[in-house]
């Protein structure tokens, strides 16, 4: 008998006719690069968001490098980012020649822990870089605290609050991506936004060496064309018709809750989540590793013991079963390199 295999697709971009007409307007006008949509897509972004300005460049990646430049940010600097992300925020520090220092993340929401970023701050750390993912804001109002300019990336967690504050707000910069799979497509592309106007017209200055008086060895091409202005024009249009949508949530939080030792994430009145919470691909799968591994520090005599080995050398549980976690990757990399089954490694020290 044949099998036939179905792809079940991951963030499938919402594309209709308003998207196909607007690009098409864009390809009759004849101006395809950098123009007016642009310009236009900005403005509109900037308002969505709720700051002053914002600079459209090619890539989310591009973005995060800019605004390090933005900074000033450079050799000799330390910039502190969660453990647990995309390359993009290392491959950008690197790019400006400074130095990633990764900390821990906050299991609750897989954000960045502010007092794990708290207790890395050096006299070097110019910048934090904030990913909210998965729709779940990080902990802005103590990461401000700390006193460290802030790099916040929406990509993942648009039109959110963090008590009662709309994300991409509270930090010096934000960084947006409308790569095809993020909340907001334009195929390719980024933004960096911010309420300081010198910030993003630094950045401006930094993203084209074209019709300069002076050229900075800074100075790259990273602009979005207008075709790509147009989709993500369209795509905010109608941004909300598909941000909210709470019956997912609540269809698939009753459906968790019914599982043994799985809690759902809870909508407190100081936050607004976005679309990816978890039920966002990503974070199920790292939710149903984290019950799995529940479930196997009870059941495994292998991961039990690694559990209760971090707990006698007076480690947290938490820090336990991030251990434990990692002990089951391990074993489940060795069972389908090896092909063998879950028994042959519960007895294995």
């Amino acid at each position: 008998m044949n099998t036939v295999a179905t792809i079940i697709p991951h963030s499938r971009p919402a594309i209709d006719e308003e998207d196909l007409r607007a690009t098409a307007e864009v390809l009759r006008s004849g101006q395809i690069a950098q123009g007016p949509w642009v310009e236009r897509f900005e403005r509109d972004m900037a308002s969505f968001v709720g700051v002053r300005g914002g600079v459209a460049v090619s890539s989310g990646t591009a973005a995060l490098e800019l605004a390090l430049r933005a900074l000033d940010v450079g050799a000799g600097d330390e910039v502190i980012m969660p453990s647990y992300v995309c390359p993009a925020p290392w491959l950008a520090t690197q790019r400006v020649g400074a130095e990633a220092r990764l900390v821990d993340i906050d299991l609750d929401t897989f954000n960045i822990d502010p007092l794990a970023a708290c207790q890395a701050v050096t006299k070097r750390t110019r910048a934090i870089i904030v990913p909210h993912l998965f729709g779940l804001p990080a902990d802005l109002t103590a990461l401000e605290q700390i006193g460290i300019p802030l790099i916040e990336d929406c990509a993942q967690t648009l039109g959110v609050t963090e008590q009662g504050r709309p994300i991409g707000t509270v930090g010096r910069l934000t960084v947006c991506s409308f790569y095809a799979t993020k909340l907001l497509c334009a195929g390719e592309g980024g933004m960096v936004l911010s309420n300081v106007k010198g910030d993003f017209e630094r950045v401006r200055s930094l993203r084209e060496y074209d019709g300069t008086s002076t050229l900075n060895p800074s100075s790259c091409n990273a602009k979005l064309t207008d075709i790509q202005a147009a989709l993500g024009l369209s795509q905010l249009g109608r941004f909300q018709d598909f941000h909210e949508r709470p019956e997912l949530g609540s269809l698939s939080s009753k459906q968790l809750a019914a599982l043994v030792g799985v809690a759902p994430h809870n909508r407190d009145s100081g936050t607004l989540r976005g679309k990816r919470t978890i039920w966002g691909g990503r974070a199920v799968v790292r939710t149903a590793l984290y019950m799995a591994t529940l479930v196997a520090t009870k059941w495994n005599p292998v991961i039990k013991a690694v559990y209760h080995q971090f707990l006698a050398r007076g480690k947290a549980k938490k820090v336990a079963l991030v251990a434990c976690m990692h002990k089951l990757l391990i074993i489940l990399n060795a069972m389908v390199k090896h092909r063998t089954p879950w028994r042959a490694h519960a007895q294995q020290a």
